[in-house]
């Protein structure tokens, strides 16, 4: 009987991985969140299923939870994603986004049982502004904010642990994740579940910068499918980029959101944030070549959002 634990496991991508795995009618999962930004509604309501709502940094907590529990596989995605928030709170955003995880590596070493795989999920952010070209996991990295260079750091620990403790680990660096979400927050699925929800209410949508910033923007059911799969293969001991291979402006996705919910689009000017890249776009050779891809087409995945917008929305405060 497989059993996973998951770090920020009620969070968005969270709760569409956790979703995934318990297709597999033998798994047992185990989430540990807080719940500052994740929600129970993200976790399908499953008795294989059990929520620890506590704080990751909790080394104490984590240590004796490995010690009392078997994991199969464990899967660290806890962390403040908000690349203002750790821009304002540098210090405290780091015990979230590279402690946490260094304490639990460090309870892994000393386990009592195997260990079958260690994902960690870091981001297309490591890599900082791209010139042009797609961002390869052999090329430079130039973090621009503390969440990046946290996610970062933490990338380097992990797979230090696996070089030195014999550890089996990935890493994959996720690009602009995006899709439905259950939870009845503005906290899931970035900017465009954002501006679905509030363009459904017929609200006008705060744009930062002139909208021409591209992401490489990917659909979170193909994340949640490629971790699983990196999760159960036999790669170990590397980075991997999970994106699509495409690169789509913020204007040119806003567009096809409000064609998609069939509203007029309505926007706010904002100015550019802190920390912020213009272009990103991942080079998904390595992934092809574990035989592995993120397919869902930018109009499908946008028509996903739109038809759940008006369900989960909330009040905008």
């Amino acid at each position: 009987m497989p059993t996973y634990l998951i770090t920020g496991g009620a969070g968005f991508i969270g709760g569409h991985l956790v979703a995934r795995l318990l297709l597999d009618p033998q798994v047992q999962v185990t989430v540990v969140d807080d719940l500052s930004t994740g929600d129970c509604a993200n976790l399908p309501q499953d008795p294989r299923v059990t929520l620890l709502v506590h704080d990751v940094c909790d080394a104490a907590f984590m240590a004796e939870l490995l010690d009392r529990e078997r994991f199969d596989y464990v899967v660290l995605l806890a962390a403040v994603a908000d690349v203002a928030a750790t821009c304002l709170d540098p210090l405290g955003t780091a015990a979230v986004n590279q402690w946490a995880n260094l304490t639990l590596l460090d309870a892994l070493r000393r386990r009592p049982w195997p260990l079958g795989k260690l994902f960690f999920a870091s981001s297309a952010a490591v890599y900082g502004d791209c010139t042009g070209t797609a961002l390869s996991e052999t090329g430079p990295v130039a973090p621009q904010s503390p969440y990046a260079v946290d996610k970062y750091a933490s990338e380097r620990a992990v797979l230090n642990a696996g070089r030195l403790c014999g550890l089996p680990v990935v890493c994959g660096r996720l690009f602009n994740v995006y899709g439905p979400t259950a939870a009845q927050t503005l906290g899931g699925g970035g900017v465009i579940t954002r501006a679905a929800r509030q363009l459904a209410a017929g609200s006008a949508f705060t744009r930062h910068g002139d909208g021409e910033q591209t992401r490489d923007f990917v659909y979170v059911e193909d994340v949640a499918a490629v971790i699983a799969a990196l999760l159960h293969g036999p790669a170990t001991g590397l980075v991997v980029n999970i994106g699509t291979g495409r690169a789509s402006s913020l204007n040119r996705v806003l567009g096809g959101l409000a064609q998609a919910l069939a509203q007029p689009l309505a926007l706010r000017p904002g100015v550019a944030r802190p920390g912020d890249v213009r272009h990103s776009q991942a080079d998904v050779a390595r992934l092809a070549a574990l035989g592995l891809r993120c397919q869902t087409p930018l109009v499908q995945g946008l028509a996903a959002v739109a038809q759940a917008a008006p369900v989960a929305l909330v009040p905008t405060p």
